[in-house]
């Protein structure tokens, strides 16, 4: 089930190919950086020198756009607007900025260039993810020793979204931003991070076996979880938390909410 629209649907997935082919493109040039600090109560992102190359960056924006306009001819005029105002300096705010999740200056930015107000974001957001993509995977393994709540351990993403794996059911949490995972005790809060059964409840679909809601009467948060032995295909973090956006709906309609609040842009 989802309530996203089959044509927004196939256009996630023609993104998530260019950016499964822009993440190739950068593998062998991606190499880890030593951490100016060592925290691992806060995101790894917030802890790095992050440098994106501009030219690259930006040929994935104008990639971005064409594939916009040809999905949807209407966006073309504001695509070749966005494209005259591109510049360098514009190019590296935009990645201090996505990467800070500021929607005020996009929402700013949009509404000084007259353009739909969620299209810089979008862009911005949609070419960062291969680079946030690639630094999960290369700091895989130091990732595990995190041990902040809330937000994922390399990009800062809220968490919503949790798989059960194997045999026992193993609770492994994923971003769907930069598809960093980490395991986690099932009875402990994904937010305020405290062990306590008592005030962790589950809500089950009636029509759909294959996934529940992980909420916490403590600080009304909530995750997705999706039960690997109940399904055939497993879907990559972006597609399942799209087509899963019901389960958001419903944990709201219910007073749960993701404690910390930052407005995302998928």
């Amino acid at each position: 089930m989802s309530v996203i629209n089959k044509e927004y649907i196939d256009l996630q997935k023609e993104i998530l190919k260019k950016q499964s082919l822009w993440k190739k493109e950068i593998s062998q040039d991606f190499h880890p950086s030593e951490l100016s600090t060592k925290n691992e109560n806060m995101p790894l992102i917030e802890q790095m020198d992050f440098k994106v190359p501009i030219p690259i960056y930006k040929s994935w924006i104008l990639e971005l756009m064409e594939l916009l306009s040809n999905r949807q001819p209407s966006l073309t005029g504001e695509m070749g607007q966005i494209k005259e105002l591109l510049n360098d300096v514009i190019l590296e705010q935009w990645v201090d900025e996505v990467l800070a999740f500021n929607e005020y200056y996009f929402t700013h930015l949009a509404q000084e260039w007259k353009v739909s107000k969620w299209i810089p974001q979008f862009l911005a957001e949609h070419a960062i993810r291969p680079y946030l993509r690639q630094m999960a995977d290369v700091y895989a393994e130091e990732l595990t020793s995190f041990k902040h709540t809330g937000t994922c351990p390399c990009c800062g993403e809220p968490v919503r979204l949790a798989r059960l794996e194997g045999k026992v059911g193993k609770k492994v949490l994923y971003c769907p931003r930069c598809y960093a995972s980490w395991s986690e005790k099932r009875t402990k809060c994904s937010h305020c991070g405290v062990d306590h059964d008592d005030k962790m409840n589950y809500l089950h679909l009636e029509n759909d076996p294959t996934k529940q809601l992980y909420v916490c009467d403590d600080c009304n948060g909530y995750v997705k979880v999706m039960d690997e032995k109940q399904v055939l295909k497993i879907e990559e973090p972006a597609l399942l938390d799209l087509n899963t956006i019901h389960l958001d709906i419903l944990a709201q309609e219910k007073g749960y909410g993701v404690t910390i609040e930052k407005d995302r842009v998928n």
